[in-house]
Order: structure tokens, then sequence, then C-alpha cells
């Protein structure tokens, strides 16, 4: 299982399959050298300008994607990029598309210098029922982190830990079809931030475009959910039922079981202490994205668009 740390890279997990259906997919011709690698897609002779080396985690496999031979490419141009080499070996041949249009970025931030980063962010889709971004740095030489979605038409039940993404919360406003955030990481947290709240808005811009509902959920693993109370992500309620050995996890070590009001408890002790917050023995969690986070995050697109 993928790891979230607090005070290393936020990753969300969903185990559970969903049914998707008419999500269109990146079409391409791949472009063959002598040598059978990948190199390019969707390019002419003449735009050629700039020597490329690209390697990008493949959150569809869990391991990188590249290629061997640099690709000599036109960065003022949208194209595709085929990468077929993979560091796991099952997947090495297989190709791994990148959309990557020019116009088509989003802002980090340097924590050592306090300012923004422009990042390029590239899309990516797997089949018919998983979509991801990639943000790049602008000369495409650095990752910084990745998000990718399932979009689940409609709820049903697959009697699993994670059932808790599928079930409607009425009182949340969580019903019907809804997004789920599979995997979200900051590959470079050391050096650079914000890579969730980009997450979050395109989150939101992605329910915004194909007209579904702002029903955006997860599952927080180990150490993480700190970090996801922070940035405006609320956890479900436990049901004393239904999440038995979590509901008594929070009852006996805290007397109660409302996981928000934990969080806000320690939270400003830390404020007040200055200690760490030790949530080393807790287990994975389902959170939603509430309605009040995204739209502040439409608020933020309407200002700040992205393609």
């Amino acid at each position: 299982m993928a790891k979230i740390f607090f005070t290393g890279f936020y990753r969300y997990v969903m185990l559970t399959i969903c049914p998707i259906k008419n999500l269109s997919k990146i079409k391409s011709d791949v472009a063959v050298n002598k040598n059978n690698q990948i190199s390019f897609c969707g390019l002419e002779q003449d735009s050629f300008n700039k020597e490329l080396k690209l390697r990008v985690y493949n959150p569809y496999t869990l391991a990188y994607s590249y290629n061997d031979e640099n690709m000599v490419v036109d960065l003022s141009k949208p194209q595709t990029f085929c990468l077929n080499r993979s560091t796991r070996k099952h997947y090495d041949g297989q190709v791994f598309e990148l959309d990557y249009n020019p116009n088509r970025y989003g802002y980090l931030v340097d924590k050592q210098k306090c300012k923004p980063v422009r990042t390029m962010i590239l899309s990516s889709v797997s089949g018919d029922n998983k979509f991801g971004y990639h943000f790049l740095s602008e000369d495409l030489k650095e990752e910084y982190g990745y998000v990718n979605f399932s979009k689940c038409l409609r709820h049903k039940s697959f009697n699993s830990p994670y059932d808790e993404l599928l079930r409607d919360y009425p009182m949340l406003g969580i019903k019907g079809e809804r997004l789920i955030v599979d995997y979200l990481e900051n590959l470079q947290d050391s050096k650079i931030g914000g890579v969730g709240h980009l997450a979050d808005k395109l989150s939101v811009k992605y329910c915004a475009d194909n007209k579904l509902p702002l029903n955006i959920v997860s599952m927080a693993d180990l150490n993480s959910h700190v970090a996801h109370y922070l940035r405006g992500k609320r956890f479900f309620p436990l049901d004393k039922e239904y999440n038995v050995w979590q509901y008594n996890f929070f009852m006996d070590k805290y007397g109660i079981s409302n996981v928000n009001k934990i969080l806000r408890i320690l939270v400003e002790k830390a404020k007040l202490t200055g200690e760490k917050i030790d949530i080393s023995d807790w287990g994975t969690l389902p959170m939603y994205m509430p309605k009040r986070l995204a739209l502040n995050c439409l608020v933020e697109l309407k200002r700040y668009p992205i393609l």
C-alpha cells in the first residue's frame, strides 16, 4: 500500500475498482526509431529545436516511465509524448502517453525562496476509467508531483474496507456520482509546496468541465491526516456498526469518534506547545472535499484559469 507522510509526501490510495464510462482516450501515432525506441508523437521534423529525455512517474503502473534516448522537440507546440520504457520490467514496452500543451500550466511554491514556481501540467489517461495530471518544470526535466483520479458514475458497494468512498452521505451532500482521488504525491516535498492545492483545483475543474457534482472523495493514508485536514479536507463520520474497529479505536484513545474534532484539538494543542502531532497509530480513513473548499477552488479558477 502506498504511504502518505505529513513530513514527506502526500498520496491517496483507493483499491476499489469503479465502473466507468465515456472517458475519451488520448489518441496519437507512435513514432519509432531504428532502435525500436519510442521517441515522440505528432510532431513535424521542421519543428524540432530542443533535446529532452523525459522520465515521469506512471501512477497506473506504480513505476517510472521514460525514453532511453533524447527526443528533439519544440516545447512551444502542443504534442503527445509516448514513453515505452518502465522501471518495472513487467510494464517495459507498454506505451505511456502524456498530453502536453504549452498553455496548460499552474503554480506551485518554492519553499526555500518563498516564491511561486510555474509548472507545466501534462495529462494522461489509462483505459476508460482513470486519468491524471503530472506537474513538471517548464523545461520538462524535473517532475514535481502528480495526481490521478477515477470517475465513478454510479454507486455500488464492493464489501471492502474502502466502501466508505462509495457510500452516500446525504447530510454532507455526498451522493451519487463522484470523483475518487486515487493517488496524490509531492515528489520534491523538501523543496516544493502546493502540490495538494493544485491537485484540488484540478479535481474541481474536472468536475465542472464534465458537468459532474462536486463530490470529491479520497483515502488518507498513514500519517497524512493532519496535512489533509489543514488543507481543508474533512473526514466522514464513523459509524459504530459499520466502522467498528475505527470507531472503537478513537473512542478508546480520545473519548470521541469525531475525527475532525480530534484533529482540531490536536492542531490547536500543537500550536500552543510546539510539539509534533503523533498519529502514527491511525489507519487509513475516508475523507471528502467540503463544498465550501470546492467553491473556493472554483473562484480561484475563475480568476486564474487553467487550460
